[in-house]
């Protein structure tokens, strides 16, 4: 999980650069490829990496951009967040409240305060409450925070998917 505080050096690339996890930095949190661009997350400036993966893949244009984890993902308040009838705590939270389930969102989408997250847990409780669904498909998960609901609602079977490979991870 990402202290608030940490830097983060976003390069974005136009088409898909896909590095070599085996040859990637340390400070290389994931990559994120959405509508036509690469967008690739560390916690320290690379630009000559980045200059090298963008040369491999015959790619001339990158650009950086630099902010605090912070100002990139809001993130769970400390105590957690309710909707749904499901709760969410930070992965990192000391003392977890029986039932609740941990998020880290890192550097993908879905921590639960985006109102179309809320809206889709009240969806998800209405429809598990009053219908009893065996599945559920989610298309574009991101953290997966409503697959995990579904899951803790009850559902059998749930089912999420992501082009992202850092959503996969998460």
């Amino acid at each position: 999980m990402l202290a608030p505080d940490t830097n983060l050096y976003i390069y974005e690339i136009p088409g898909e650069a896909v590095p070599d996890p085996s040859t990637s930095p340390p400070s290389f949190v994931g990559l994120w490829n959405e509508e036509g661009f690469s967008y690739l997350f560390f916690t320290a400036p690379e630009d000559a990496y980045v200059a090298d993966l963008a040369k491999s893949h015959d790619i001339s244009s990158v650009s950086r951009h630099e902010m605090q984890y912070r100002d990139w993902q809001t993130g769970l308040p400390s105590v957690g967040l309710s909707a749904g009838g499901v709760t969410f705590v930070p992965a990192d939270h000391p003392a977890p409240p029986a039932g609740a389930l941990l998020l880290d969102p890192s550097v993908v989408f879905g921590d639960g305060n985006h109102p179309t997250t809320l809206a889709c847990l009240r969806c998800l409780e209405e429809i598990v409450r009053t219908g009893h669904p065996r599945s559920v498909l989610d298309l574009g998960t991101g953290t997966g925070i409503l697959e995990l609901a579904a899951a803790a609602l009850g559902v059998e079977r749930v089912l999420a998917v992501d082009k992202n490979h850092l959503s996969v991870l998460t």
